[in-house]
């Protein structure tokens, strides 16, 4: 039986009202309408059991890349059982095809224990909660996503740094006429890089033929 290509994790406490209203903000983010084309990446929440004790272990395995996220919040800290099982977790993550990624919803959540001492949590608390913190928080998985695809290290300062090249295919008959949608885009793009600087460099040049750049750029292009 194949597999998917992909499958994304999501990690947090049970009794955490606001982890899991994130998962599920996040979800629907990552796989939006079904009616309308989109990122469509699968996404399925950590189980636990009728104690609220997290599961012996996540199963992992059903896809050839997966992701494990986790949302730590106050009510995972305190919570010793669900700590060593984030741990836990982190360890057999460090197998081929599997990338952990950490978010720190409070100041208190992390290391959450001694062996991810040394591990560097994304600092979603600095982000104001609601709409601004969710925006941040799928930015971030989304540029983890793209750096886990194409065969890149996880970094701290990742967050703005997509291994991503978008292009705008126009013709020259609508240069002439006007392209006005293609003018905004650009001009987005551009706006956007004034104000994270160096993270979108805007330019106009002929490129190769799509299906002989995509592969040097995007390894996995074929994968969704």
């Amino acid at each position: 039986m194949s597999t998917q290509p992909l499958l994304v994790h999501l990690v947090f406490h049970p009794e955490s009202e606001a982890a899991r209203e994130l998962a599920r903000q996040v979800h629907a983010q990552l796989n939006g309408d079904a009616m309308v084309p989109g990122l469509r990446v699968p996404t399925v929440f950590c189980p636990s059991d009728a104690d609220l004790r997290p599961p012996p272990a996540l199963a992992l395995g059903q896809a050839s890349r997966e992701v494990v996220v986790v949302l730590a919040d106050d009510a995972l800290t305190i919570d010793e059982d669900w700590c060593r099982f984030v741990a836990d977790e982190w360890v057999r993550c460090q197998q081929a095809g599997v990338r952990f990624v950490p978010i720190q919803l409070s100041p208190n959540a992390w290391p959450l224990e001694p062996r991810l001492a040394r591990l560097s949590f994304a600092r979603a608390f600095d982000q104001p909660a609601g709409e601004r913190q969710l925006a941040w928080v799928v930015r971030r998985l989304v540029v983890e996503l793209c750096r886990f695809l194409a065969g890149l290290e996880a970094g701290a300062e990742s967050e703005f740094k997509a291994p991503v090249q978008l292009f705008l295919s126009h013709t020259k008959a609508d240069l002439a006429g006007g392209a006005e949608v293609t003018r905004q885009l650009v001009e987005c793009l551009k706006a956007a890089s004034r104000s994270r600087p160096g993270s979108i460099r805007a330019t106009s040049r002929p490129v190769p033929s799509l299906p002989r750049l995509l592969p040097r750029v995007w390894p996995e292009a074929r994968c969704w």
